[in-house]
């Protein structure tokens, strides 16, 4: 009986197939897929950054949470929109299936992506893209050769902390081939620093003893930052640090900042039928 039920609703949703490659249905998932990242920016610029809710922050992952959920529904609602605008149909914004579609894209999400790292970082702080660490006991010794061997490799498979910043495959074989062509000229700079956190500077200035910490792989531009911000607020004692150390990446490329048109691609009936087929086949699986 379970293998027939299981059956007929597949066959259910075969039933009610939707054409994939209609003009309508291409523009309007463009335009969802465009909404995502473009909502995620608009809310690191215009109200967190603000507010000053960074990754570091108590509640990150809550904020994080908003924001994707708020991110995917409105990419669910304007792709839903554009759609019935393009078929000549009236507008009409069922809470339930927005509800229901939004709660898959934020799954969708949380299969590539962190919620903290949707948020702003902060020069002071382990930043959005904070994953892997090396641990230092004192603060007081200078990193070692190996030390920065290891943040080179950790730098190189998640990117810099603060902005997420990942050199591409082809910017190290241009700077090899430059090597080869013109080793006296080309530089062998670091890609990535070993950023104390907190900051070496910060640690050496505070009025209670900071004696260990741990280094996360930091780009060049983002250690520019990080040493303008603390040397003019140590100099000046204002509130440059927190006016100027925020970093966004709205421009980042991501994998989770990739939005799939799940509102287009099929109908809430489609989304229900699905869910009782999957959990049919697991029963049928488990027992």
């Amino acid at each position: 009986m379970k293998t027939q039920y299981t059956i007929e609703m597949m066959a259910k949703c075969r039933n009610s197939h939707i054409d994939f490659m209609t003009k309508e249905v291409i523009c309007s998932a463009a335009c969802g897929a465009m909404t995502f990242p473009a909502m995620l920016g608009l809310l690191q610029h215009c109200l967190w950054k603000p507010s000053g809710v960074a990754a570091h922050v108590a509640f990150a992952k809550t904020y994080g949470f908003f924001t994707v959920t708020s991110a995917a529904a409105a990419s669910c609602l304007v792709s839903t929109t554009l759609y019935d605008h393009l078929h000549g149909i009236s507008p009409e914004t069922d809470a339930k299936s927005l509800a229901a579609f939004t709660t898959i894209s934020v799954v969708h999400f949380m299969l590539f992506g962190n919620f903290k790292s949707v948020l702003p970082s902060h020069v002071l702080h382990p930043g959005a893209f904070a994953r892997k660490y090396l641990y230092i006991g004192n603060y007081d010794l200078d990193v070692t050769n190996s030390q920065r061997k290891k943040i080179q490799v950790i730098g190189n498979k998640y990117g810099c902390h603060t902005c997420g910043k990942i050199y591409s495959p082809v910017f190290y074989l241009r700077r090899r081939v430059l090597a080869r062509i013109f080793p006296q000229h080309v530089k062998q700079r670091k890609l990535y620093f070993a950023d104390h956190s907190p900051p070496l500077a910060v640690a050496k200035a505070s009025w209670r003893k900071i004696s260990s910490g741990v280094l996360y792989p930091q780009c060049q531009h983002c250690s520019n930052l990080q040493a303008s911000c603390v040397r003019s607020a140590l100099n000046s004692k204002s509130q440059t640090l927190i006016e100027k150390g925020f970093v966004t990446h709205a421009s980042r490329f991501k994998l989770w900042k990739i939005w799939f048109p799940w509102p287009v691609l099929t109908s809430y009936d489609q989304l229900v039928n699905l869910s009782e087929v999957c959990f049919s086949s697991l029963c049928n699986f488990i027992w």
